[in-house]
């Protein structure tokens, strides 16, 4: 949605983030996970925050993502 609402194209995100458009297609079918740094990246592209991108993926995604990021932050403690 975020993507759509700014007229990007796949083609022209991926670039910018230096990925495939595949993967592009994959992260907003759900098939793939984006890493926080992707995310953080997208938004600053896309002009928006965190939140709104967490919002178009699926809810289930995003409570393991944050999850796997709290243990990481709580291992290096």
């Amino acid at each position: 949605d975020a993507r759509l609402n700014r007229k990007k194209k796949k083609k022209a995100l991926a670039k910018k983030l230096g990925v495939a458009e595949k993967y592009i297609n994959d992260l907003e079918m759900g098939r793939k996970v984006a890493q926080e740094s992707l995310i953080n990246k997208a938004s600053k592209i896309l002009n928006t925050d965190n939140e709104e991108l967490e919002q178009i993926l699926p809810h289930d995604i995003v409570i393991k993502l944050k999850q796997v990021l709290q243990e990481l932050k709580d291992s290096k403690e």
